[in-house]
Formats: C-alpha cells, sequence, structure tokens
C-alpha cells in the first residue's frame, strides 16, 4: 500500500468539529470515487512521552490516507489538482482550515507481510541467513 501523513495545525477561526466533518466528507467522496482505500481518524500530538522525539515538528494534528498503491494516489492527485469535482472542493475546503501542514509519502515494502505488524521487515532476511 502507498500511504500519505499529514500533520498539521488548525487554522484560529476553524474548530476540531469543523475540521472533522470536512475531512469525513473528503474521504467519503475520495472513497466513492476509488481514489482512497481508507482514512484514518484526526490524530492529537502527544509531546510528554519519551517516545515523541521530534523536536523539530511543532504541529498539533496528523491524519493518513491509505491507497491501494502508487497509481491510486496519483489518480486521486489528478483528480483534486485540476479542480476536477465531486473531490477537489471537498479538498480545498478541507486545505482552507489548515495551516504549517507537512505531508510524507511512504510505500509498504514488498518483502512485509501486513498480516503480522509484529515482524520487522528484516526478520525473515536475519532467519534465512
Amino acid at each position: 500500500m502507498f500511504h500519505m501523513h499529514s500533520i498539521f495545525d488548525l487554522r484560529p477561526n476553524h474548530t476540531l468539529q469543523d475540521f472533522s466533518a470536512a475531512w469525513r466528507a473528503l474521504i467519503q467522496a475520495m472513497r466513492a470515487e476509488d481514489l482512497i482505500v481508507s482514512a484514518s481518524g484526526i490524530g492529537e500530538r502527544r509531546r510528554d512521552t519519551p517516545l515523541d522525539t521530534d523536536d523539530s515538528n511543532d504541529r498539533r494534528y496528523f491524519t493518513v490516507m491509505s491507497f491501494r498503491d502508487r497509481a491510486q494516489s496519483e489518480a486521486a492527485w489528478a483528480q483534486i489538482a485540476p479542480r476536477r469535482e465531486p473531490v477537489s472542493s471537498l479538498h480545498i475546503q478541507v486545505n482552507a482550515m489548515v495551516t504549517n501542514a507537512v505531508f510524507v509519502c511512504w510505500e509498504d515494502l514488498a518483502d512485509t507481510d501486513p498480516t503480522d505488524p509484529v515482524a520487522p521487515p528484516l526478520a525473515v532476511a536475519q532467519a534465512g541467513t
């Protein structure tokens, strides 16, 4: 699968409830157009743990979109970038509510077993040596 992690702050004039409603509408429209497999709920960062070590990033909220593959993610962008409906206006609405957005994409490695999230990718290779 191909994923996009978004981390951002909300603009002062928007509430989390407003953003959540817009986020749900965007994801529902993307699913209806077969432009996404799934999406996370909205997460709120917790800095008060030793597991959070990114001092360079001070953003508060995050989401993750998951696509079947890179081709599906690019098909989604091909709808959004030229402002094609029904998805584009919902994407614009979501983006208008955020600031300081950063996006990171990654693809699952082919040699990992997605049904076994505990096994690290190298465990299979190390076991065979």
